[in-house]
């Protein structure tokens, strides 16, 4: 092969060689979005959780178990938001050794964890009228989306007696 062969030889590779390099940043770099269906279902699920099933059958044993043994439940048909909801006003948590607010905080960040793990961010709040929104609980999380839903909640103090109506707000986060 002569001289000028050699040129074409190495020109011919140099030039294959960046348009493999370019066809390989083409086709490696994409665009991707995060799917907001499964969040979406997720919301659902918590929010229906929350404020759908009643104590008795909600997934933690554990503080629903404490709080019917300390007698803080006033009746086990209430749903976890409407029992939230009386533990925030509630005074007095006597046997236990901590306040209402942090048996309530407790109760809730239990639920999200066994309902969601750490894989959401989760926030509820509580709205007592007149007056600000008051959070009972906030489990961080890198906020991408986020999803809220409200409501009203009622909660049983007696047989006679009614507390509310309450604003609560629950937030999600993917």
């Amino acid at each position: 092969m002569n001289r000028q062969g050699y040129f074409f030889l190495i020109d011919a590779v140099i030039a294959s060689l960046i348009v493999f390099a370019g066809l390989l940043v083409i086709f490696s770099g994409g665009v991707t979005s995060q799917d907001t269906v499964q969040p979406l279902k997720t919301v659902d699920d918590l929010f229906a959780t929350l404020a759908t099933q009643p104590i008795s059958s909600t997934l933690d044993p554990y503080y629903t178990g404490t709080l019917l043994a300390n007698n803080l439940v006033p009746f086990p048909e209430l749903t976890p938001l409407e029992q939230i909801v009386y533990l925030q006003q509630r005074v007095d948590c006597s046997p236990l050794l901590i306040s209402c607010k942090d048996v309530a905080t407790a109760y809730a960040q239990s639920l999200i964890e066994t309902t969601l793990g750490s894989e959401y961010g989760v926030e509820i709040k509580l709205t007592v009228t007149p007056g600000p929104p008051e959070t009972i609980f906030r489990q961080e999380h890198p906020q991408r989306y986020q999803f809220t839903r409200s409501f009203v909640v009622y909660s049983k103090k007696s047989d006679t007696e009614f507390l509310g109506p309450f604003a609560v707000d629950v937030s999600l986060w993917s």
